[in-house]
């Protein structure tokens, strides 16, 4: 079993995320977070396997958050899930260790898979990623 934590400011998001994620019989939605911080929190208590982490987000974006995780948890795989393809975000997000950056636009096949990857080992980039 693959358990993942969810983290994004927006809740329909999160919620939505989730049910399509748990669409998988090997995949379990262990936590539910708003910000960063909130992921660090998460990853202390339940330990997962892979971390889904949107990158604009209040008090602790993802790529801090992705950075404070990566510190304490290096086995932990941190996917960056968002919007933004730009450079910068992209280079930011995986120099603090990110093993992935995925753009919301994928369909939740792709969303599945990244995970599967991801808890394998495999870093994961979008296609259409800079």
């Amino acid at each position: 079993m693959i358990k993942v934590v969810i983290v994004d400011d927006q809740v329909i998001l999160r919620e939505s995320l989730k049910f399509i994620v748990e669409q998988d019989s090997d995949i379990k939605v262990a936590g539910l977070g708003s910000n960063g911080m909130e992921a660090l929190l998460l990853c202390d208590t339940h330990k997962p396997d892979v971390v889904l982490m949107d990158i604009m987000m209040p008090e602790c974006n993802g790529v801090e958050g992705t950075k404070l995780i990566k510190e304490k948890y290096s086995s932990i795989k941190v996917i960056i899930l968002t919007t933004f393809n730009d450079e910068e975000n992209i280079s930011q997000a995986l120099k603090n260790g990110a093993d992935g950056y995925m753009l919301k636009d994928m369909n939740p096949d792709e969303l599945i898979l990244a995970v599967k990857s991801a808890a394998k080992g495999l870093n994961i980039m979008h296609p259409s990623a800079f």
